[in-house]
């Protein structure tokens, strides 16, 4: 383990190459995208995924596009959407300055491949999950058929104390296919708030179900899904 500045980073190669960085965006600003993302509950609907053959209630919770919600027209390129929407979403203003910034580039220049991606991504995409009772998500990956999904990112952010049991990342060395794992091992890396998991779009990865105390909306375990590569 490391430090940068109020970030602490831990390299992790086994089940597959991972970075844990806690402290991502420090009390303030990760508050501020919770109350944000809170008052948006509206926008918020159940998530669908998988194909014919995926097993039921292979992905469970809501999800928010917050790309889509905050896009203007007239943003016709990539940087004309990051200039334009930063006023709009903290959210969205924070996790494009941390990935755009030039320490955090250098640094992901020697991270385990393929993490190193992330130091030229010019192109990423993001969803907001909220896991509530009996939430989960079965095995899967997050790549699709081209480039513009080479890298994952999980960042976390929720009430604490958490009002919510379970909810954890897995991450695998196995395969998938329709919501199950098939050989690899596994590891469990636990949620905190302002915590983020950096891993390979390609690394079979699982979210156990979700344990909430609470009816609230706000008291959901929220994770952003980034997801990086070219384009």
């Amino acid at each position: 383990m490391f430090a940068l500045g109020r970030q602490t980073f831990e390299v992790h190669r086994e089940p597959v190459p991972h970075l844990v960085v806690d402290g991502v965006f420090g009390e303030a600003e990760s508050r501020a995208m919770l109350a944000h993302l809170v008052a948006l509950e509206p926008a918020f609907a159940p998530a669908g995924v998988g194909g014919e053959g995926a097993r039921a209630g292979f992905r469970q919770n809501l999800v928010f596009g917050p790309d889509a919600h905050f896009h203007e027209p007239r943003e016709r390129t990539f940087e004309e959407t990051i200039a334009g929407r930063a006023p709009r979403s903290v959210l969205l203003a924070g996790i494009d300055a941390w990935l755009m910034s030039r320490d955090f580039r250098e640094l992901m220049e020697s991270a385990p491949a393929p993490l190193h991606a992330l130091s030229t991504a010019n192109r990423w995409e993001t969803q907001v999950s909220r896991y509530g009772a009996g939430d989960r998500y079965g095995w899967h990956l997050d790549r699709l058929g081209d480039e513009t999904r080479q890298v994952s990112i999980v960042y976390y952010l929720f009430e604490e104390p958490h009002r919510f049991d379970g909810g954890v990342l897995e991450l695998s060395s196995g395969l998938a296919r329709n919501g199950e794992r098939f050989g690899g091992e596994a590891k469990a890396i636990a949620p905190f708030h302002d915590r983020a998991v950096i891993f390979s779009a390609r690394a079979v990865h699982r979210v156990t179900e979700t344990e909430l105390q609470s009816d609230a909306f706000g008291d959901g375990r929220f994770s952003v899904n980034i997801f990086c590569g070219v384009g």
